[in-house]
């Protein structure tokens, strides 16, 4: 990690942590894999302390929109052993949650880890959050799983993955979703995020999911999760605007 991160990430604030300006956004991008703890014996840690603290420094002085990236949604169930995800380190995660609820503007949260791409409207203590998880750039099956071929057995009825929503609230999470605006299973798709000022402290994202086969945006699923609606029409590609302003 110190060899790869080193020559492309800025210096960070705190363990492998750092901030970032992109245009009319500040950026925090918190890392919760490499200081993360097993959940016994208690308490159980997500990050390290150092770098939670620059995360709700960073959320409380932002002076407009601003985006978090970490490499989970908050949007998963608790998970299992040997991998128990975000919300089970409740703690953390409360301290997440409160610090991008309570910036004076809106945040929008960037994960990974679902192998589909997917946007949702968060409601989390009252405020409006958007989530943009997109990570099949890797997943397997695809290319990755013809090397794994070689290696391990891969069974024939792992098949691609699916949209597939969960309420978070089931996992203890003070979180709900209001929209479910699009998403795609497609493989090796990746998500495009234009960003654009408009004045007043607003900005405008445009968010595209894109299928590098089609050379645009990958077609939108339907959720078989929680069976939502996606704003986006079914079969139409993923692309959308969304506005993050001040509160």
């Amino acid at each position: 990690i110190e060899f790869l991160r080193a020559p492309l990430n800025p210096s960070p604030l705190a363990g492998h942590s750092f901030t970032f300006e992109a245009g009319p956004l500040s950026g925090f991008v918190l890392d919760i894999r490499c200081s993360r703890s097993d959940l016994e014996p208690p308490p159980p840690r997500l990050t390290s302390e150092a770098e939670l603290s620059e995360l709700e420094s960073w959320a409380k002085s932002l002076t407009g929109p601003g985006v978090l990236a970490l490499g989970q949604p908050l949007t998963l169930d608790a998970g299992t052993w040997p991998e128990p995800n975000p919300v089970a380190f409740r703690e953390h995660f409360a301290r997440i949650g409160a610090a991008v609820a309570s910036a004076p503007f809106d945040v929008a949260v960037l994960a990974g880890d679902l192998h589909v791409s997917q946007l949702l409207e968060l409601d989390l203590h009252g405020r409006r959050i958007f989530e943009i998880t997109s990570s099949p750039l890797t997943r397997i099956p695809s290319f990755g799983r013809n090397m794994l071929r070689r290696i391990v057995p891969i069974r024939e009825d792992q098949e691609p993955a699916e949209v597939r929503l969960v309420d978070p609230r089931s996992a203890g999470a003070p979180i709900s979703i209001e929209r479910y605006l699009m998403g795609t299973s497609a493989p090796n798709t990746y998500a495009l995020v234009d960003a654009e000022a408009l004045g007043d402290g607003r900005v405008s994202l445009e968010v595209t999911f894109v299928d590098p086969a089609r050379h645009a945006g990958a077609p939108c699923e339907p959720d078989k999760g929680l069976a939502l609606v996606p704003s986006v029409g079914v079969g139409d590609p993923c692309r959308t605007k969304i506005t993050l302003g001040p509160r």
